[in-house]
């Protein structure tokens, strides 16, 4: 039977007890459906050749070759050792009541002819026990031209996964039976790809270990090594925040860009005040690749204020309201900061000669009068994005971020909302 354990995977019971892991997508019901699907596959004729003349190199047939790589292909998905898998059912079927039950196990050092000797001599042993008859495998194998398995025409035996070869003079076909209630259709389809993989490679290597089997297709393989291994992408190459954001509220206006305790913004809301924010900037004096103080609590004009500092061509530097005066003064003067966002009661300080301080609250409907279209102004990626003090020091340490910078740790947060990120960043 099926089980999930208490990691959450998915696990089958066999006839000793044990547990091995499955790739099954979904947990055992309660009250199974009973519904069996299937998947064929074909083999091709010069895989079937070579496969029964390795197999009859050690006076054994086609279906053992197929049997043993199926009990490989299990060990190589769960990383168990054993299985009991049902086989040769045709006497029971006979007398209702007999199962053949073969227990295959799979050395971590063996390669495939061992391990195909070792599953022979199995089936051999399964033939001179006289059967279980209270329990039963969930796992199914066997090579006749029956159309439907054995679980299907006795309904007292379960499959839970089962895989049949059908033969002829020619070419092989297999067939993966499996529970729908356990499994979806990709995972058995995956599965007989990377079997008729594995039972290719086993004929061009016997003796390879058989953890070093290939069961990944090409097509696989470089999906694996090199489509999910790009570490970059060329749509934020050379981009800016600023730029992001304004594509952004062009394709998506209405989607959120800032929540924040209630408080909500859309792109289209977020990248038109900034834009009015940056131009009554430029107006008090905000030139590119100056550097401007903000002073605000998290919130969204914080998210409006970093963005209508990046459009101006300026860097950003927060200036958190608690860290005490003399720290703030350092900052100020050592970033060369001429112009403060705040808003009335956050900055606690006096601020020193030819600083301006701009109270956001007091200057709303002044900065709702400016234009809220895009602002034309040379920003490049290499410009700084924000400047920020880290440490405990009398003088704190001083480190900095290029536009490209943030605009890599907004592709690597890209699920998060743009204040989150701006948040945490400062």
């Amino acid at each position: 039977m099926l089980a999930r354990t208490a990691r959450g995977k998915i696990a089958a019971e066999s006839l000793s007890g044990q547990h091995f892991q499955f790739l099954a997508e979904q947990p055992r019901p309660v009250r199974q459906s009973g519904s069996v699907r299937q998947e064929v596959a074909e083999i091709e004729e010069s895989l079937v050749t070579n496969l029964q003349k390795l197999a009859e190199a050690a006076n054994l047939s086609l279906a053992d070759a197929v049997l043993a790589g199926f009990a490989i292909l299990l060990w190589r998905y769960t990383g168990e050792t054993q299985f009991d898998i049902v086989i040769d059912v045709e006497r029971s079927i006979t007398d209702g009541a007999r199962k053949r039950v073969a227990r295959i196990s799979i050395p971590d050092d063996a390669h495939f002819m061992q391990v195909l000797v070792s599953t022979a001599q199995a089936k051999v042993a399964a033939a001179a026990e006289d059967g279980l008859d209270e329990t039963q495998s969930s796992l199914w194998f066997w090579a006749e031209s029956r159309r439907e398995p054995p679980s299907l025409l006795h309904r007292e035996l379960s499959l839970d996964l089962g895989l049949s070869l059908e033969e002829t003079e020619r070419w092989g076909k297999l067939v993966l039976w499996y529970s729908a209630d356990l499994f979806e259709q990709a995972t058995p389809v995956r599965m007989l790809q990377s079997l008729k993989t594995l039972l290719e490679g086993a004929v061009t290597s016997p003796q390879t270990s058989v953890r070093l089997l290939p069961i990944l297709s090409d097509e696989e393989r470089t999906q694996v090594l090199s489509d999910w291994n790009h570490t970059e992408s060329d749509v934020w190459r050379g981009e800016c925040l600023h730029a992001l954001v304004e594509d952004q509220a062009q394709r998506t206006p209405h989607s959120p860009a800032v929540e924040h305790e209630g408080a909500r913004l859309s792109y289209a809301d977020l990248n038109t005040r900034a834009n009015q924010l940056a131009r009554h900037l430029s107006a008090m004096g905000a030139s590119p690749k100056s550097n401007i103080g903000i002073c605000l609590e998290p919130s969204a004009d914080f998210a409006v204020a970093t963005l209508a500092v990046l459009k101006t061509g300026c860097a950003c530097v927060p200036l958190d309201p608690k860290y005490p005066a003399d720290r703030i003064a350092h900052m100020l003067e050592d970033a060369g900061i001429r112009l403060v966002l705040t808003h009335p009661g956050t900055l606690r300080v006096t601020l020193p000669n030819g600083v301006t301080r701009i109270d956001l609250s007091k200057r709303r409907n002044e900065v709702d009068r400016q234009s809220g279209e895009n602002l034309d102004c040379p920003v490049s990626s290499s410009d700084l994005a924000y400047i920020i003090y880290t440490g405990r020091f009398a003088l704190p340490c001083r480190s900095s971020e290029l536009q490209r910078g943030l605009c890599s740790l907004l592709r690597d947060e890209r699920s998060r909302p743009l204040a989150a990120v701006l948040f945490a960043q400062f």
